[in-house]
């Protein structure tokens, strides 16, 4: 027998282990105050990327093997555009901003930091990937990360209740609103409201699969827990943004929920009758944090006119530059260009667009923005197409577009995905989607 032909198959506790370090190195990032400053991203994404190249070095069952998935090819022709459009980009962003009038804001250390943190989020997804390449090692990876934003959604809630006004006793942005250790309120919201829909798809899918056995056996008490969780520190954020992302996320992931076992014998009414129950009992619970939330909207006004002027400001420079942009990391030095006496209340406290499709023009032009919505494509087509196909695994996929939504629903108006730790979750989470897609043997029970 030839070497070649011994496959290796790890144990149940090897495959656990790496979801385990998976999810630890997103509670990392967490936890780690400053991720989105340069030495703490660099330092989250050191880990990302050691942890990365030790699971990729180490046996871990492929079920089918990485060459055989035809997904994971379209996912890497997307993925060398886009870096040949990024490869490209500092000297094109050089010559057109010459040539436009706007020599000088490319900043040659901010664009290395910037690429430093793109290679960081790759790592993240090869990571998520590569722990989830089999059934089995794709739910317990999936899990794992589920456990761990339960129990970071209960470590903030003790740490707002302890301190409202500050993170590891240093004065917060956002104070008397949940932050964890985020730089803002608006980022721990999105981060929560992603959990909150990942643990209810994940709740509703056990629920579905173990159709006919006893009511106690189809409610893991563990994933409700983890979803109430999710949602108390969603609304003790206050942000609006999230939480209407949120909404919006769920009522999408049950319809494709719906779509994955539309064979199966379905009550629209009950369905609809136990959300309206749920629903009522959830605000009867949150009221308090609700009713500041309500108080929230009535700032709707001012903060839409301020978002208003930081947009078109952006945007009206953005055009300036439209193919390649000023390049990465480019933003601050251009936000100081564009500042004047008009929108000066606007533009001189930001350090982000506040909308990462505007921000991502602005520094990479329209074709990086091309090339970040096929790459985007390229992983969640294949996730849709299994959901499409009434895969049992579909139900996890379903929660992780549904989580992933979130992100993309709440990056129209803030700048969640800027923050390291929550780039490395959502890469992590997209890689084990892509695993989950790709997976030969998705037709196992939950």
């Amino acid at each position: 027998m030839r070497m070649q032909d011994i496959k290796i198959r790890p144990s149940g506790r090897v495959v656990g282990g790496w979801a385990v370090a998976g999810a630890l190195t997103v509670f990392y990032g967490f936890v780690l105050p400053g991720s989105d400053t340069a030495a703490g991203a660099l330092s989250l994404f050191v880990l990302v990327a050691v942890v990365a190249a030790a699971a990729w070095t180490w046996p871990i069952p492929e079920q089918p093997a990485l060459l055989n998935r035809g997904a994971v090819r379209w996912v890497l022709v997307a993925a060398l555009l886009m870096a040949a459009i990024l490869s490209v980009l500092p000297l094109m962003s050089f010559v057109t901003g010459k040539a436009g009038g706007y020599g000088g804001l490319y900043d040659p250390s901010s664009a290395w930091l910037e690429y430093i943190k793109l290679a960081g989020v790759c790592c993240a997804f090869c990571l998520g990937f590569r722990i989830a390449m089999s059934y089995d090692a794709a739910r317990k990876a999936l899990d794992a990360l589920l456990i761990m934003g339960g129990v970071w959604a209960f470590v903030c809630i003790v740490m707002h209740i302890l301190d409202p006004n500050g993170i590891y006793g240093v004065m917060k942005m956002g104070a008397g609103r949940l932050t964890g250790a985020f730089s803002s309120p608006n980022s721990a919201g999105t981060l929560f409201g992603a959990l909150s829909v990942l643990a209810l798809g994940r709740t509703l899918g056990r629920f579905r699969a173990l159709k006919g056995r006893p009511l106690i056996e189809r409610i893991d008490l563990l994933f409700v827990t983890i979803w109430l969780l999710s949602l108390a520190a969603l609304i003790l954020s206050l942000s609006r943004g999230a939480i209407a992302a949120t909404l919006l996320a769920t009522a999408i992931m049950l319809f494709l929920l719906f779509l994955s076992g539309r064979r199966r014998r379905f009550s629209v009414r009950a369905a609809g009758i136990t959300g309206i129950g749920v629903g009522v009992l959830l605000v009867g619970v949150f009221a308090t944090p609700l009713s500041a939330v309500m108080d929230r909207m009535y700032q709707l006004e001012t903060d839409f006119a301020a978002r208003a002027q930081i947009f078109s400001s952006h945007y009206e420079v953005a055009i300036r530059q439209p193919f390649f942009g000023f390049g990465l990391g480019s933003f601050n030095a251009v936000n100081e260009t564009i500042i004047s006496e008009a929108n000066y209340r606007d533009l001189s406290v930001i350090r982000a667009a506040h909308n990462v499709y505007l921000q991502w023009l602005e520094e990479t032009g329209l074709m990086g923005l091309a090339g970040l919505i096929l790459l985007n494509l390229s992983i969640l087509v294949p996730m849709l197409r299994a959901i499409w196909r009434q895969d049992r695994a579909g139900a996890h996929l379903t929660a992780i577009v549904g989580a992933y939504l979130v992100f993309i629903l709440h990056g129209l108006t803030d700048y969640a995905f800027q923050e390291s730790a929550l780039t490395v979750f959502v890469a992590l989470m997209l890689g084990c989607g892509l695993a989950i897609a790709s997976n030969q043997n998705t037709t196992r029970p939950h």
